[in-house]
């Protein structure tokens, strides 16, 4: 009898197991030449989304790194993000638009059609990062960089 049963208990068992969503909390940092982008979030169970956008910009001319800080707010349905950049009274928040893809997030720029990868990794590994792309505002004073 009990051998009978055994296939109907365990399959009893396995369904009431829930598969549980990935977890995306974390640190993702992507860009090229022009911009880094640095992106922190924390990934609620119920799908909401909170963190923070950082851009940060070369600026040749003055021989400086501008960084600019938002707070994010949005949703994740699967693998999907729905995401706003908050301005405060500076102007209009910004929609941001993301895909999971593995261990990094898509960015699909939506003014130029193109998608940023942005890699998952650690506060350090965005220092060494940051510290590389700060570097090129150095290149022109040791003639790495065209005169213009």
């Amino acid at each position: 009898m009990f051998k009978q049963l055994f296939p109907v208990v365990f399959g009893v068992m396995l369904a009431g197991c829930g598969v549980s969503e990935p977890d995306y909390s974390g640190l993702y940092v992507g860009g090229d030449e022009t911009a880094l982008i640095q992106l922190q979030i924390v990934d609620a169970d119920s799908g909401n989304i909170n963190g923070s956008v950082t851009t940060s910009l070369l600026d040749y001319n003055a021989g400086d790194l501008n960084q600019t800080t938002k707070a994010i707010t949005g949703v994740r349905r699967g693998e999907q993000f729905s995401l706003l950049a908050h301005h405060g009274e500076l102007g209009a928040d910004s929609p941001l638009s993301l895909e999971a893809k593995g261990n990094s997030l898509m960015l699909k720029v939506p003014a130029t059609g193109q998608s940023i990868e942005l890699v998952a990794m650690d506060q350090n590994q965005y220092r060494d990062r940051l510290t590389q792309f700060a570097s090129a505002l150095n290149a022109n004073d040791v003639g790495l960089l065209p005169e213009e």
